[in-house]
């Protein structure tokens, strides 16, 4: 069974930007997908699409066979764990409140509301934090960690829902390269240990070639590339981060071409 699912996917706001145009993918088990591309290109719709976060404008975005609708919501992201660009940690909260957020889908209304977690929350939270190597912060306010810290709680949170999958925002964006590396290696030894299907958005070309088993490229929009980081040639690359107008113009004059020959 396929972790994710999207049919011709479109995302168009209010204001008439096409952020996501008709895109159509499946994300398997166990995969390590990069979405790559430059900023403004759709990557972060696309992935808050997979979870909710964002509704398609038209098209359809089953998550283990289920149809996400409002009324499935709850339910399937109780299974998408999501890692941000900025944490989203609490910082007046200590770790380990942090990490039991993580366990509210599981709780009623009440108890999530009044974070109201059993002894189980809390064996689980202690699990996620020993697999992050954070077991010794556990009772230390979150502002007084460091970045790669932060993430490190933000993935341990992502694994207290018992996740089949993890969405990552640009996960490392704001972290220097050896703490980047680091968290890195923490999500594809998850994805692979687990059979967890982590689906990241990238824009540093030489951590995708490094850790992506599937590469899906967009701009504008637009898939440009699907494939195995191997086949990233620098001709890929080029057209990946082509300003739109050029792809604009480019799909444009392959329509006019098709419809007169």
């Amino acid at each position: 069974m396929s972790a994710i699912v999207m049919n011709q996917v479109v995302k168009t706001y209010p204001n008439g930007t096409s952020a996501v145009k008709g895109i159509s993918l499946t994300i398997e088990p166990g995969s390590f997908t990069v979405i790559l591309g430059p900023s403004g290109a759709g990557k972060s719709t696309l992935l808050r699409m997979m979870n909710g976060l964002e509704t398609p404008t038209t098209g359809t975005v089953h998550v283990h066979n289920t149809l996400l609708t409002r009324k499935t919501l709850r339910t399937v992201r109780r299974t998408v764990g999501m890692v941000f660009q900025q944490f989203n940690l609490v910082g007046r909260l200590n770790v380990m409140t942090n990490v039991l957020t993580g366990r509210l889908a599981y709780r009623s209304w009440l108890g999530s509301m009044l974070h109201l977690f059993r002894a189980e929350d809390f064996e689980i939270a202690h699990e996620a934090l020993a697999r992050v190597d954070l077991s010794e912060k556990a009772w230390i306010r979150a502002d007084q960690l460091s970045g790669g810290q932060q993430q490190r709680v933000g993935i341990a949170r992502a694994l207290a829902q018992k996740p089949s999958i993890i969405l990552a925002d640009e996960p490392v964006a704001s972290l220097d390269p050896l703490t980047s590396a680091e968290v890195l290696d923490l999500l594809k030894s998850i994805c692979k240990n687990d059979n967890i299907a982590v689906v990241a958005n990238l824009h540093q070309v030489e951590y995708t070639r490094q850790y992506a088993d599937r590469v899906i490229g967009i701009n504008a929009g637009q898939v440009i590339f699907d494939g195995p980081p191997a086949a990233l040639t620098d001709e890929v690359i080029e057209a990946l981060y082509r300003r739109p107008e050029v792809i604009e113009e480019a799909n444009h004059v392959a329509a006019t071409t098709l419809a007169y020959a």
